[in-house]
């Protein structure tokens, strides 16, 4: 999100915070992370005027809540990067590949301009 930090027309939040009982490794978390940032990146790249990045990370009984809200011009259909270069195009699928391998879910939805994921993983002792 560095690169629209000097753009009047960006906000950006994030709140919460993962605990250490969340049952995925720092490897995945970075994979995971860093699709979802790139992800959005390139959305609001295309939007133009009013740019928002909103995450959230919350925490009911044994699962983690990870809520990611990014302004976007238009739903991504296929919820697929459209860069042309190798090893692109892949992040949602790595997204959701991950959250299911440690029990979790992933799931995307766009709406009123805004695309929203929502990513649940399991933490605590289960």
């Amino acid at each position: 999100m560095q690169e629209f930090k000097d753009d009047p027309d960006f906000s950006y939040s994030s709140v919460g915070v993962f605990d250490r009982s969340v049952k995925i490794d720092d490897v995945d978390m970075a994979i995971m992370a860093s699709n979802i940032f790139d992800n959005a990146s390139e959305a609001l790249k295309k939007v133009k005027g009013k740019k928002v990045f909103e995450m959230e990370i919350s925490h009911y009984n044994d699962l983690v809540f990870w809520d990611i809200t990014n302004s976007a011009s238009e739903p991504d259909k296929d919820l697929i990067s459209r860069k042309k270069s190798p090893g692109h195009g892949l992040g949602v699928g790595k997204i959701r590949s991950i959250a299911e391998g440690c029990g979790g879910s992933a799931d995307w939805k766009y709406e009123d301009g805004l695309m929203r994921v929502h990513i649940e993983l399991p933490s605590g002792d289960h």
